[in-house]
């Protein structure tokens, strides 16, 4: 790309640095999500990354002519805000996806920091995005007085006889149950309920799951834990 009064372009092999290195600490990021089976996770968070070291260079370059940089700086934080509420959902008194939120917004600023080739910090607060989400997390929820937080969808036969029965063994394992909604089949298909409710430190989800498939009437079952 050539250079004009509007832009000055960095060389190419420092941009192609700048990209990858982007790449390689948004998906550093990404791993702990992807691997809890997060929507965002390493490729979202590598492309969040890549794209905010773009648009940083982009505004460097822009910012040595006429243009005003700090536009585009505010432009990538305004626009990342958009994709991160696109995460978070709702699940009765639960409310989930505000970390993976809260990592693509860490994402792009640490792509603006290698935007600017500012590596030492880029690489320190992707080492600390990833300490956060990994480390801490199963200490957050050890401490959290009400529990882990779980949102389950069952399936049942035509009927809603397996429903008392199923709210009786969440109980006896220790679960709180704060909303369930119940969605009736049509025409012969079968019920479905969702459910969210408070999980004991000690109970693990595999023994929830475990003991919901043994209510009578139950087809499927599937559940996650909320952040």
């Amino acid at each position: 790309m050539g250079t004009n009064d509007a832009f000055v372009a960095l060389p190419v092999g420092d941009a192609t640095i700048r990209l990858m290195v982007a790449l390689i600490l948004g998906a550093v990021v990404g791993l702990e999500r992807e691997l809890h089976g997060r929507p965002a996770g390493v490729r979202t968070h590598g492309l969040v990354c890549l794209g905010s070291a773009l648009f940083t260079m982009l505004s460097v370059g822009l910012g040595q002519g006429p243009a005003d940089p700090g536009r585009v700086a505010a432009g990538i934080v305004t626009g990342i805000g958009f994709l991160g509420a696109g995460t978070i959902m709702r699940h009765g008194s639960f409310v989930q996806g505000l970390t993976t939120a809260a990592s693509i917004w860490v994402a792009a600023a640490i792509g603006m920091a290698c935007g600017l080739a500012w590596y030492p910090v880029a690489i320190i607060a992707a080492a600390v995005s990833f300490f956060t989400l990994a480390v801490v997390r199963p200490i957050a929820h050890r401490l959290r007085p009400s529990g882990r937080a779980v949102a389950m969808q069952v399936r049942f036969q035509g009927d809603v006889v397996g429903l008392p029965g199923l709210v009786e063994h969440l109980h006896s394992l220790g679960a709180i149950v704060h909303n369930l909604d119940f969605h009736p089949g049509v025409r012969g298909q079968t019920d479905r309920v969702a459910l969210s409710f408070s999980l004991p430190p000690h109970i693990t989800l595999e023994q929830i799951l475990s003991a919901v498939r043994g209510v009578q009437g139950v087809l499927d079952v599937e559940a996650e834990e909320i952040e």
